[in-house]
């Protein structure tokens, strides 16, 4: 966690304990693997008091007892900036699951909806108070569990989702025609984009995830999926590939993900002029 902590996107230290914890247990949870527990090596910089490094461990003591698993042990020092690392243990008496298997036809579903993490994106780079709500993603433990017996892959959306859909969608050789639905989104992170005159669209670009699970499910398991797994949200399918695209209801909508993913790679000092042109291009195009 140190360019987050660096950058000071969390709001606070409690945030930030939590979501280290939260962050190696969606690892386990992508595959399936009941956690053992977790180890923390914790490097404190200058900047941070020990009130906050007693914030931090709160939050992150609290995702812990969240997830069901326990500190297992660690490390701690001082140095010249603070670094955060976790590392999960988990056990899986099946085989467990990975990124690799998914064939077209596949359907691509998300174990809930998108936004939380884009949400406190654009807070952070518009300056807005970024505690309300505040940012507490859940490891998909029990999820990730019940959905090895279906799914030919699956991979956890802290990068964003779009992101884990291209992801997806390269190790296994294959393209994706993705459903929009405004029910794939938190309804309150939809509601800051439409004060911003944001398309919504944006949340899906966000590479601020928000740790769901995102699996590959062959179409013949997926309605035994639904009723055995919990809530599970349709996104689209896998195709024969290359293209990743966005049906609309109107129209379908071929993305450049390369593209798309330039605006993280680029300079700071750019990336306000590409998000302009990429928003101009989507509003042509008629994506929402």
């Amino acid at each position: 966690m140190s360019e987050e902590v660096a950058s000071g996107l969390y709001p606070d230290a409690y945030t930030v304990g939590w979501v280290v914890a939260i962050a190696a247990l969606s690892d386990l949870a992508a595959v399936g693997a009941d956690p053992v527990g977790v180890l923390l090596t914790s490097t404190w910089g200058p900047d941070w008091p020990r009130a906050d490094r007693a914030s931090m461990a709160s939050g992150f003591a609290a995702a812990l007892r969240a997830s069901g698993t326990a500190l297992l042990g660690g490390d701690s020092s001082t140095g010249a900036a603070t670094v955060l690392s976790a590392t999960a243990i988990g056990c899986s008496d099946e085989r467990p699951m990975s990124r690799v298997g998914a064939q077209p036809g596949d359907v691509l579903c998300t174990t809930g909806a998108a936004g939380a993490g884009a949400a406190l994106g654009l807070k952070f780079l518009i300056g807005e108070e970024r505690g309300d709500p505040p940012f507490r993603p859940r490891a998909r433990l029990a999820e990730g569990s019940a959905l090895r017996r279906f799914a030919s892959a699956c991979i956890d959306t802290s990068d964003g989702l779009l992101q884990a859909v291209a992801v997806l969608a390269s190790v296994n050789g294959l393209g994706a025609q993705l459903e929009w639905s405004s029910e794939l989104l938190d309804a309150q992170s939809a509601q800051l984009f439409d004060a911003k005159d944001l398309p919504r669209w944006l949340i899906w670009l966000s590479e601020l995830g928000d740790y769901e699970l995102m699996a590959a499910i062959p179409e013949e398991l997926w309605p035994e999926a639904q009723a055995e797994v919990g809530p599970l949200s349709r996104l689209g399918q896998f195709t024969a590939g290359p293209d990743v695209e966005i049906d609309t209801g109107a129209r379908v909508v071929p993305l450049d993900l390369d593209r798309l993913a330039s605006i993280v790679e680029a300079d700071p000092s750019a990336r306000g002029a590409l998000l302009a042109e990429i928003v101009e291009w989507a509003r042509k195009e008629g994506l929402p």
